[in-house]
């Protein structure tokens, strides 16, 4: 679940932080939300490990735990919102959102390796995914802006396509997926 949770945020964080622009005029209809997406589009791995770690503590019976790492949560973000963001705007908001995320992942990780004994190997479940992603995501962004000229949903949408396709090939020939976990993906 961490392997699988880390690989395609990676590659979905990138997607968003690439095509920030375009997807806030395409859903949105305004440039400037495409500025908030790919101001928070560095925080999807982040939000996407919390939330498979507190799934599976809920899952693990550890409620309790979880719970508490909320609250703990709420009160800060209430605390830092009260405090900054009527000086300092919108990039006090930025930053709450960070930190408090962050945090909660931090804890809600913490605890699932804790408590299920499991050790995250950093080379292969962060380092090497994250770069086969910049990888894939620039070599993407430079095929289609020097090759071809797309409509914004168009360009999305094979950007994506490309981005994957390169990414999993990546993560194939480097065997952090093989064959055996494709297959059992598929059962």
């Amino acid at each position: 679940s961490l392997k699988i949770t880390l690989y395609s945020s990676f590659l979905l964080g990138g997607i968003f932080l690439f095509n920030a622009q375009k997807l806030g005029v395409i859903i949105y209809k305004s440039e400037e939300v495409g500025f908030l997406i790919r101001a928070l589009a560095p925080l999807v791995p982040i939000m996407y490990l919390d939330s498979m770690a507190d799934g599976l503590l809920k899952g693990l019976d550890l409620q309790k735990a979880t719970l508490t790492h909320s609250f703990i949560d709420s009160i800060l973000r209430i605390v830092l919102i009260l405090a900054f963001v009527q000086f300092f705007g919108m990039l006090a908001f930025l930053c709450i959102m960070y930190l408090s995320n962050c945090l909660t992942c931090f804890l809600n990780l913490k605890k699932l390796l804790k408590c299920t004994g499991v050790e995250l190997q950093f080379k292969t479940t962060v380092a090497l995914p994250l770069v086969f992603a910049c990888i894939s995501l620039i070599f993407s962004h430079l095929l289609l802006n020097v090759f071809f000229g797309l409509s914004p949903v168009f360009y999305l949408v094979i950007f994506t396509c490309v981005s994957s396709l390169v990414y999993f090939l990546l993560l194939f020939c480097a065997k952090l997926v093989t064959k055996r976990h494709i297959l059992e993906s598929l059962r």
